[in-house]
């Protein structure tokens, strides 16, 4: 932190209270006194009560822009410098500001604090440069004035040095001439020489390890560098440490001249000025040396050092001019970093300046541009606009901050799309051109048309999407009311494709959904569209329709091409679908209606045995809406209580006991009453609630049943659906119940149907071994209603036979029934196992199950199933 920031204000205006914060407590870490304002009007007030030394401001700002702010600053403090915070959008502002005199800018974000504290300190040195100059002109001033009048009273002599005095003012007006520091060094050193009628003389800056020789009027007399510390005394060494004038009338006197660098200089008359800057550095040490009489006099000291200060001032202003130029040259050689095109128009749009990435992105050359129109880089049906955008800029000063897009045309014929930005050049308060900022858009295009298709289009298959298929099917309905006309939604689901992603891969199952939506396009119209739900559901929207009947050939045709076998990967895969039908207006009025009902239409297909289409019917929706409301109050049923078991009881017919129970699960809602298991167990199978409805029924039955084996010898029998025996952790659960409970693996019987084995793997088959070896029992349920008893029979460890109670219903009146259930359990009795059956309702079908030598039962001629309390009075009501 300088000595200097201590005392130096700066105010920061910007609407942005966290960009505010962000510079105060940047600029007080640096050792200013920050203000803030959080708008222009408040910005200016602050300007002129507070007056500070800088101003950091932003452009954009609601109410009084960055703009306003510099022109209202400006006025009531010329000297103040601004510094304008711009954001890459808004670079043609950032022009502008400079152009109303704003000293620099920054862009947003500000990188690093060494950048905003090195462009402060230059903003800072350059006003009190200026401040200096002006001062310095005044002190001048104020002091030719104050010789003018003295020599006005003085004598003849003083007659000549004002003449002398007039003469350098004349000579400093010259330096303005000077563009640089070695050509003002030359003039100041021959000037110098040629008012003080010197013969020789140099000129030697400050350098950090010495001075450098700068010029020399009599070369071999000085040397090109002196080395720090200078000779003791000498003549260098006594004007650099005391900053003042000296003046030898004669070199031969003194001891010291010699080790002063000129070591020609024997005789004469020497002069040594110090080039003093504001701050009172010595900017370097100006000698002068005459051998002809007179020697310099005082007279000549105080000359010198008013040429001196004037040609510090003038040195200072190079200085600044380097400055300005140097920021110049930053800006243009900023423009041309820019990745974005930078140009300036005249009024009649003809191009006056341009960067480099202009001529690199329409492939002319910059002598090319800058002798263009603007007109030439836009393709023709687009110049009118550009010509009225162009006219608002100039006459109304109208800046385009938002963009204006047009097409680019290159030299060599290509097009692209572009953005420009554009404001006013503004010169004596009036607009004399436009400055332009153009964009290329091209990649934005390109990803704005990706997200749309990825917005409306599958990724994977390229048909349309739910979002773009819906607003299809919206569009069809509105065609459809004005003409009178039907529209068709197919629901198509591929039937069995889990099966191919479980077994072949997703890799495949995806090249599968890729093929079936070809042959999707290349069955139907070019104006029917094919879309993609998700997974393996497909949509197809028929319109221009005049009866139902018109879908039929189209879903059958459809169906048939499905039925042909898919070639992947040198695989032959038959995949049929399954198709469901809604139409506009009778099975819907709206898009969502519609596709709804042709999904449950579509289910209902699926339920019908596959690979056929089905119309969409009120059941259907009903049936859909029953299993919907289903699924809503199932979920969290469990965990509110609302399922419970109740147990059918078995009786040994040939002992008149009760040996065990068949555990029934229940649902009892609150909203929909008593469901049946019909109705809701396939709904857990199907969302996978059945795994932990299965254990709870688990543990629940087992630790009745642990209680009921005091009664007597009591064995429980639960039903395992699919879902259940493929659940890996089936088998130890058991365990672990049957653990918790003291109980012996024999106690529990697991009912399975032939459904189970019909789709049964190794692991389904280990699964009933280990049970076996757990002393479980394996029971087949709802025996004679399959397709391979027998077989099941043979090749899996069963030890109960259960024979369904649609056998034991007309076993009274059916002599067919009668000897199917004889014979079942003759086999029965011949294969070892126990024979139960289900559904027993009268005293004639117990008499002839007797007859038949069946030895356990169930049904209501003994008991309903009953809640566990009921139990204990069942097995003491038959004991």
């Amino acid at each position: 932190m300088s000595e200097s920031s201590r005392d130096t204000t700066i105010l920061v205006v910007d609407d942005e209270e966290i960009i505010r914060q962000s510079f105060q407590d940047q600029l007080e870490d640096l050792g200013y006194r920050v203000l803030t304002a959080e708008s222009g009007p408040a910005g200016v007030k602050l300007i002129q009560h507070e007056t500070p030394e800088l101003v950091l401001t932003d452009l954009r700002m609601p109410g009084m822009s960055g703009l306003e702010l510099i022109k209202q600053s400006k006025a009531c403090a010329p000297d103040m410098p601004i510094i304008v915070i711009s954001g890459a959008g808004v670079l043609g502002d950032a022009i502008e500001a400079l152009r109303l005199g704003a000293y620099d800018y920054l862009i947003k974000p500000v990188e690093g604090l060494h950048i905003l504290e090195h462009t402060i300190d230059q903003a800072l040195e350059n006003t009190r440069l200026i401040r200096q100059n002006r001062a310095y002109q005044e002190q001048l001033e104020a002091l030719v004035q104050e010789r003018t009048r003295e020599l006005e009273q003085a004598n003849t002599h003083l007659a000549e040095i004002n003449g002398r005095l007039r003469k350098i003012v004349t000579t400093t007006q010259g330096f303005s001439a000077c563009v640089d520091v070695s050509s003002i060094s030359s003039r100041i050193l021959d000037e110098f020489a040629d008012h003080m009628c010197a013969s020789g003389g140099s000129l030697y800056f400050l350098e950090a390890t010495g001075l450098r020789l700068v010029r020399a009027l009599d070369a071999g007399h000085a040397k090109k560098f002196i080395p720090f510390p200078l000779p003791k005394n000498s003549v260098l060494e006594r004007v650099l440490e005391t900053g003042k004038p000296l003046i030898i009338r004669d070199i031969a006197t003194c001891a010291t001249a010699e080790s002063s660098g000129w070591s020609g200089y024997r005789d004469g008359s020497l002069l040594a000025f110090p080039l003093p800057q504001d701050s009172g550095e010595i900017l370097g040490i100006l000698t002068l040396h005459t051998k002809e009489p007179p020697p310099f006099v005082e007279e000549d000291k105080e000359i010198g050092t008013i040429l001196a200060s004037y040609s510090c001032e003038a040195i200072r202003s190079i200085h600044a001019t380097e400055t300005l130029r140097e920021s110049e040259q930053r800006f243009r050689e900023l423009a041309d970093m820019l990745p974005l095109t930078i140009c300036e128009l005249d009024p009649k749009g003809a191009i006056t300046y341009t960067n480099r990435h202009a001529c690199d992105a329409f492939g002319y050359t910059r002598s090319e541009l800058e002798s263009a129109l603007i007109f030439d880089l836009i393709m023709p049906d687009e110049r009118d606009k550009a010509a009225v955008n162009l006219m608002k800029v100039v006459q109304d000063a109208d800046v385009r901050s938002i963009g204006t897009e047009y097409t680019a045309k290159c030299k060599d014929g290509r097009v692209f799309p572009v953005l420009a930005y554009s404001s006013p050049i503004i010169k004596k308060g009036k607009p004399t051109g436009v400055r332009a900022a153009v964009v290329d858009i091209s990649l934005l295009k390109e990803q704005q048309e990706q997200i749309l298709r990825h917005a409306h289009f599958d990724t994977l298959t390229g048909l349309p999407n739910r979002f773009l298929t819906l607003d299809r099917l919206s569009q069809l309905i509105k065609e459809a009311q004005r003409a009178a006309k039907l529209v068709a939604v197919l629901f198509l689901d591929l039937d069995n494709f889990k099966k191919v992603n479980d077994i072949l891969g997703h890799e495949i199952g995806d090249k599968l959904l890729i093929e079936a939506a070809a042959r999707l396009s290349n069955s139907l119209r070019i104006e029917d569209t094919v879309g993609r739900l998700g997974g393996d559901e497909f949509i197809i929207l028929l319109g221009g329709l005049s009866a139902a009947s018109d879908v039929r050939p189209i879903a059958m045709n459809l169906l048939n091409r499905f039925r042909e076998a898919f070639l992947l990967d040198n695989r032959e895969l038959i995949l049929t679908a399954s198709l469901g039908i809604a139409l506009y207006p009778t099975d819907g009025d709206n898009p969502a209606e519609l596709l709804r009902n042709a999904d449950s239409a579509m289910y209902y297909s699926k339920e019908q045995g596959r690979n056929i289409y089905h119309f969409f019917t009120d059941d259907m929706n009903r049936a859909a809406a029953r299993r919907l409301l289903l699924e809503e109050n199932l979920h969290g049923a469990l965990e509110r209580g609302e399922l419970y078991i109740n147990y059918q009881p078995k009786i040994n017919i040939l002992q008149g006991t009760i040996v065990g129970a068949e555990a029934l699960l229940r649902w009892d809602s609150p909203v929909l009453g008593s469901v049946s298991p019909e109705e809701f167990i396939p709904i857990l199978e199907q969302n996978g609630q059945i795994i932990p409805v299965g254990r709870y029924v688990l543990s629940e039955v087992l630790e009745k049943t642990a209680k009921w084996q005091n009664l007597c010898a009591f064995r429980i029998a639960v039903n395992l659906s699919p879902h259940q025996l493929r659940d890996p952790d089936l088998l130890e659960h058991i365990k672990e119940v049957l653990l918790q409970s003291d109980l012996r693996g024999d106690v529990l019987e697991l009912e399975i149907t032939e459904g189970v084995l019909m789709n049964a793997n190794h692991f389904v088959n280990e699964s009933l071994e280990a049970f076996v070896r757990l002393g479980v029992e394996i029971s087949m349920d709802d025996f004679g209603t399959g397709y391979s008893s027998l077989s099941y029979l043979r090749n899996y460890p069963f030890s109960t036979l259960k024979i369904d109670r649609s056998f034991i219903n007309d076993i009274t009146l059916d002599s067919a029934d009668r000897e199917l259930v004889s014979a079942t359990i003759t086999m029965a009795r011949n294969l070892g196992l126990h024979v139960v059956a289900e559904g027993v309702e009268t005293e004639q079908q117990l008499e002839i199950l007797k007859e038949l030598g069946c030895e356990m039962v169930q049904g209501y001629l003994f008991s309903k199933p009953v809640p566990a309390d009921k139990i204990p009075e069942l097995i003491a009501e038959f004991s």
